[in-house]
């Protein structure tokens, strides 16, 4: 009879420290999905019309991978100040992933109008393909 209680204390436990272990893991995971604060913002900004090339390129990675709606602003400052052709491909795919229609704009018109080659083709390729993935919400006549 005293193994047969111990079996089911010990049972218990192991289901009551999964349980635990699962809700612990939930709340973990709701956790993590936060937003970005208005400070990380501003630094961000900073970061993207910096003077160091290699903060100003990392921002605007950043500012891509992560979706900052409120940076397109300082990218499209950028996208038309600077004359790095690399850096300019890497604001064209930061604005793409942002998928603002302002951002897009500022491609669609870097390629067309831009000097370098490299860049001009780089940022049709950009546009053609955010053309290509949201096909519903545009037409071949909102192409130019």
């Amino acid at each position: 009879m005293k193994t047969r209680r111990a079996s089911l204390a010990k049972k218990a436990g192991l289901i009551l420290a999964a349980v635990m272990f699962i809700a612990n893991t939930a709340m973990a995971q709701e956790n993590s999905k936060s937003t970005i604060s208005a400070r990380a913002i501003d630094n961000l900004k900073i970061g993207i019309m910096s003077d160091n090339s290699g903060l100003r390129k990392s921002s605007i990675y950043f500012a891509g991978k992560y979706r900052v709606t409120e940076s397109v602003d300082a990218l499209v400052k950028q996208l038309n100040k600077i004359e790095d052709p690399g850096t300019k491909v890497l604001i064209a795919l930061s604005l793409y992933l942002i998928g603002e229609q302002k951002g897009l704009d500022a491609v669609y018109n870097l390629s067309r109008t831009d000097n370098d080659s490299y860049v001009r083709r780089m940022c049709n390729a950009i546009y053609a393909e955010f053309i290509k993935v949201d096909d519903n919400k545009y037409t071949s006549a909102d192409i130019r």
